[in-house]
């Protein structure tokens, strides 16, 4: 899985080799050139594809990755590249597992709640992972003993009554959307229903908003096959005048 990558180096025909800083700098450049439409296309990220594959496929090397980054201003492929399925597990897993959502019932707490801080229901205990005022929910972990709706939850800084319990983090509502993707008012009813556990209609799971997020990544543009070596000989020329190859002082 990868986890960290701070672009990167490119490589030129000619096997100069360009550290790369600031990848807006050359993206800059690229688009100053080549920013109609004639020059590029768009592409759909398929399962297995990487920067270097993909540059492979295109332009014949791998060492023209550089285009596929500077076009779309990806910094670091974990975040800016759609993860293939078994790293979106491990995401998943990583981000949500052991930890349950409790829903307090609207207007039933008094103030915030903090992260960090230790909840109670007089028997049970568990820590706040994170604290979302707008759908009323804790996300907590380290739980020992049992939380159930109707309890009388308190904190140091605030308390309240939980009127819904999601085992599974992943299976919780991020937000409320329907299937043009336009996001709706919580306290529409919608909310209120999800908490109530009478209806569901709109709720899109943090599973789902994770899913739907990954793949808005795979739609990205690409230089046409004919036009990198003229990319790459706009790089050549301007190169002086890239910002922060060096000392990050520079430029464009």
């Amino acid at each position: 899985m990868i986890t960290s990558y701070i672009p990167f180096t490119i490589v030129l025909s000619d096997n100069q080799i360009i550290p790369v800083r600031n990848i807006f700098a050359f993206r800059n450049v690229i688009m100053a050139a080549f920013n109609q439409r004639d020059y590029v296309m768009r592409y759909t990220i398929k399962t297995g594809d990487t920067p270097a594959s993909l540059a492979y496929f295109l332009y014949g090397s791998d060492r023209y990755e550089w285009a596929i980054y500077t076009l779309n201003g990806i910094v670091n492929p974990y975040f800016d590249w759609p993860l293939s399925e078994d790293d979106f597990y491990e995401m998943i897993e990583e981000k949500y597992l052991n930890k349950v959502c409790l829903f307090l019932n609207l207007d039933s707490f008094t103030n915030n709640f903090v992260k960090g801080e230790t909840i109670t229901n007089g028997s049970a205990t568990g820590i706040v992972d994170s604290w979302d005022r707008t759908l009323c929910k804790i996300t907590v972990t380290s739980i020992t003993g049992t939380f159930e709706a109707d309890d009388e939850i308190t904190s140091a800084s605030s308390s309240g009554t939980i009127g819904r319990i999601v085992e599974q983090g992943q299976d919780a509502v991020h937000h409320f959307e329907t299937e043009s993707g336009v996001v709706l008012d919580p306290y529409l009813g919608y909310l209120q229903a999800y908490i109530a556990g009478t209806n569901e209609l709109y709720a899109l799971t943090n599973h789902q908003y994770e899913e739907k997020l990954n793949n808005s990544k795979r739609q990205i543009y690409v230089l046409k096959p004919e036009y990198i070596r003229a990319a790459e000989n706009v790089l050549i020329k301007n190169i002086n005048k890239i910002a922060t190859i060096d000392a990050g002082n520079t430029t464009i």
